[in-house]
């Protein structure tokens, strides 16, 4: 679905981070849903993402709509180490999704980290920032979410 039809109502997209970490784990059939903690290294890790036909360890920082406006690197966690955390991660994929709009600096951020990682011999790292416009097309192609509204269909989170 191209960007211009989700994008009426997907900036940002009126979705709480737990909703779409529930989406997301039911879209990559990860059964494990962890809890949010003020510690936590990432928001949502699975093996189970296939990436270049292999599979991918892949870690999650989720910003969902209670955090309002812009995604900047000091709203990444309490001391903005979120980003930092999440690269400790046995993962070769780092997704950083927020409902809203990202800056240019957290992109710049996660492509640096990327950088450093493969430079000490993970090579297989790489990076992705996903936007409000952009989690809506995902949950939109996958049959989650209304794709004229935006809004969540039915039966799709069981709490």
């Amino acid at each position: 679905m191209p960007a211009e039809q989700v994008a009426g109502f997907a900036n940002p997209l009126v979705l709480p981070e737990r909703v779409v970490k529930h989406l997301l784990a039911r879209l990559l059939g990860e059964p494990f849903v962890p809890n949010d903690w003020g510690g936590e290294h990432d928001d949502l890790y699975t093996t189970r993402v296939t990436l270049n036909d292999r599979p991918t360890p892949t870690s999650f920082l989720l910003k969902g709509a209670g955090l309002k406006g812009m995604l900047t690197p000091s709203r990444l966690g309490k001391n903005g180490d979120q980003l930092t955390r999440m690269l400790r991660q046995p993962a070769d994929l780092f997704v950083v999704q927020h409902v809203g709009p990202v800056s240019p600096a957290v992109r710049q951020q996660l492509q640096d980290a990327v950088v450093a990682r493969r430079t000490h011999g993970h090579t297989a790292a790489v990076g992705s920032v996903w936007d409000g416009v952009d989690t809506a097309r995902l949950f939109v192609a996958h049959g989650y979410l209304e794709p004229h509204t935006g809004n969540l269909r039915p039966g799709f989170l069981k709490d």
